[in-house]
């Protein structure tokens, strides 16, 4: 009787797993582009204005895969958990920058057509000069050599 429970579970979080996927209305194109690139990998989908993100995990890390509406793979960004997860000249090439002072959000390891880029966001507090203070934000981009390649402010 525990069996068919069991089962009778595992059946009914299939179907809505099934569902849940058909109702975001994921082109067969970029559903195929996603399973080719990433077999056994059940993701979760988000549509975007630029196209879709695939959220999912492999080997125990959290993934988003992007795609265009017409399924051409654009990025996979990995989210990398801590300051020792990026390559030792990431590591320096950010405690050597004008940035080091800054609090760090959030990193990433990303692959994209244009090559292998590491992505941290960092913000701190800025004073308005009128006593408001103000969260500020940044992405730095990082070559796996170290250099700071690009600065990106974000609003």
């Amino acid at each position: 009787m525990k069996r068919i429970i069991i089962i009778a579970i595992v059946l009914s979080l299939s179907l809505l797993h099934v569902a849940a996927q058909a109702s975001t209305d994921v082109p067969q194109a970029v559903g195929h582009a996603f399973g080719t690139r990433y077999p056994n990998c059940q993701p979760h989908w988000e549509k975007t204005n630029a196209g879709f993100i695939a959220s999912f995990k492999t080997d125990h890390l959290a993934r988003r895969a992007y795609y265009t509406p017409g399924g051409d793979w654009i990025r996979t960004e990995t989210h990398i958990r801590q300051m020792r997860g990026l390559p030792a000249a990431v590591r320096k090439g950010f405690h050597e920058s004008a940035y080091v002072a800054w609090s760090v959000d959030s990193m990433f390891d990303q692959v994209g057509q244009d090559g292998h880029t590491y992505v941290i966001k960092v913000s701190r507090v800025v004073d308005d000069r009128v006593g408001a203070l103000l969260q500020a934000y940044c992405l730095l981009y990082f070559s796996p050599q170290g250099t700071l390649t690009r600065a990106e402010n974000v609003p």
